[in-house]
């Protein structure tokens, strides 16, 4: 067997095919993707454009009331559609109430620390700090024009005389100071339509469920010549706000004592001394 003839037969029939395949027209290449760009996933270096975050969007027609209250110093409240909120004690104190349930927050920032209720509860509940010592229901109703925020208002008196405080009734009034009320002066807003949540959000914090609209004005005065202004509406301006402002705080931790996030760290004389009555046995 002449093996250099097979060898030289094999080589050149490997060189004919070579030059065959390089002769034929190219195959034409497979697609890399098998599906189109759009819908590949995004990586890390590729991100596909993402909707704008829900607490991104802008609120209107934000309406803002300033505050100076008796016991929690200046607050301002924000009223709109989608939401509502409350700040006190230079914002370290929050309530808050948002779309979709509506539920009532109350939070403090320096405590990290919330009291949460729902809505319908709120309608029936208070916060028990922005409160006069009498029932304002049973006073006598008038019509007035606020001359501050100029809108219709209700003034309510009550005369001490017609209406006890009860020994019972909580804050520092007469149980506390050994005073008599010799009158209540209330007065509440006509600001116009309010959302059912919203106004169960007012009804919570300023503790009057018989008289819709905002509060605007509590004063009681005394018969020894003094005088607390619960609080008093000083102004009302219009803004806009991000949704975000209006929503609730995250991983705070719980209580379902309000006394702990109103009371502060550091307070010698506590919120707690305006609820707990006297102890009459010491």
């Amino acid at each position: 067997m002449n093996l250099n003839g097979s060898k030289n037969s094999l080589l050149t029939a490997t060189l004919v095919c070579c030059a065959f395949l390089s002769c034929s027209p190219p195959t034409p290449a497979k697609p890399i993707l098998s599906q189109p760009l759009a819908t590949v996933p995004a990586t890390s270096t590729t991100k596909a454009a993402a909707p704008a975050p829900a607490n991104d969007k802008m609120i209107r027609d934000v309406q803002v009331f300033h505050y100076k209250t008796s016991v929690m110093g200046e607050a301002d409240l924000y009223l709109s559609d989608y939401g509502a909120r409350y700040t006190a004690r230079n914002g370290e104190i929050v309530i808050a109430t948002c779309s979709p349930s509506w539920d009532v927050l109350l939070y403090s920032r320096a405590k990290n620390q919330g009291f949460k209720i729902t809505n319908r509860q709120a309608g029936k509940q208070n916060l028990g700090v922005l409160t006069v010592p009498v029932d304002v229901s049973r006073g006598v109703k008038s019509k007035e024009v606020d001359p501050l925020l100029r809108y219709p208002l209700t003034k309510v008196f009550v005369d001490g005389k017609l209406q006890q405080v009860k020994s019972s009734d909580p804050f520092i009034f007469q149980q506390r100071k050994n005073r008599v009320v010799k009158d209540v002066s209330f007065k509440v807003d006509d600001i116009g339509p309010i959302k059912p949540e919203l106004q169960n959000f007012v009804f919570w914090i300023f503790n009057e469920h018989s008289l819709p609209g905002l509060p605007a004005e509590a004063v009681t005065h005394f018969t020894d010549g003094t005088t607390v202004t619960q609080f008093h509406a000083v102004s009302k301006s219009k803004t806009s706000k991000p949704a975000s402002f209006f929503a609730y705080p995250t991983d705070y931790k719980v209580t379902l004592n309000k006394l702990e996030v109103l009371i502060a760290n550091d307070a010698q004389t506590t919120l707690e001394e305006l609820w707990v009555p006297e102890d009459k046995s010491k």
